[in-house]
Order: C-alpha cells, then structure tokens, then sequence
C-alpha cells in the first residue's frame, strides 16, 4: 500500500471507493452533461443486463458480441465528437451514434425473431433506440443551423457599369 493509501484509508475510507466517486471534472462543462450521451449510456447498460444471461453457443455469441458493439458504440461517439474542436466533426460523430443506433436496433429485432428475448424487452430497447435517434437528429440539426453560413436569398442591388 502506498503512503497515499494509507493517507486515504487513515481518513476513513477505502481507496477504490475514492477513487469510483472522485470526479476529476466535477463541474466542468463535458459530454457527461449531455442527456443524450446520459441516454445512450443508459441504454448500453440496459443491453449488457439483457445479454448476459443469454446462452453461450456460437451464434448466440456473434449477435450479442455485435449487439454490444454498436450500443456502447454510440455514447463512443457522442462523447468523442463532443472532444473534437469543429461542429463538423462533431455532428459527423453523432451521425456514425445514429447509424450505430439503427444498427442496435436491427440487433434487437433478431435476437427477438430468435425468441432469445421476449416482446416487452424488444419493445423497451426499441423505444429507448426511437427516442435517441429524435435526440441525436435534433443535436444535428442544432449543430446545422449554427454552424450554416447565412445564405442571402437575393444579392444586394450593386451599381454596375456596362
């Protein structure tokens, strides 16, 4: 144990329960502020609690490996455009979340079709999947509008010679 552990411990707590609820960026503007990504993640949880109990044969495994792949994939990327230092870039991160939203959804609907979940539980992770791509389509279009250049629908009258 190092001297800070026993700093830490010596004040009554456990290191690891320190280090678990320290938030280095505790009040600073970040990704984990954004109700979408806040979503997102909410969502990749609800995937990972669904597939584990599932069986472990192969085929069972590629869809779950895929499944989770492209849940945890879109707060990735909400997260990692949010870092990124152009609106463009940022809204082309949310576009590759939607697809990866999309993605999941196709996921679900075959692990339903092969009766390895219920109705009920496609039917909540597809509302859960309809109500991020609203979020996600309308952060783009705020990213659109803000970062559009202002079109002038007629040029100015401007004295020519001719």
């Amino acid at each position: 144990m190092t001297a800070s552990g026993k700093q830490q411990t010596a004040k009554g707590g456990d290191s690891r329960s320190l280090r678990a609820t320290h938030d280095p960026f505790a009040g600073v503007y970040t990704f984990r502020g954004l109700a979408v990504w806040q979503r997102a993640q909410e969502l990749a949880a609800s995937v990972y609690g669904l597939v584990r109990p599932l069986p472990n044969d192969r085929a069972t495994s590629v869809v779950v490996q895929q499944l989770l792949r492209s849940s945890t994939s879109i707060a990735a990327n909400i997260a990692e455009g949010h870092g990124r230092y152009s609106a463009g870039a940022y809204r082309n991160h949310l576009s590759i979340a939607r697809g990866s939203t999309t993605e999941t959804m196709s996921w679900i609907d075959l692990l339903k079709r092969t009766e390895l979940i219920t109705p009920a539980q496609e039917a909540e992770l597809l509302e859960t999947c309809a109500e991020l791509m609203k979020m996600l389509s309308a952060k783009m279009i705020d990213l659109d509008r803000q970062t559009r250049p202002k079109r002038a629908l007629r040029e100015d009258a401007v004295e020519r010679e001719v």
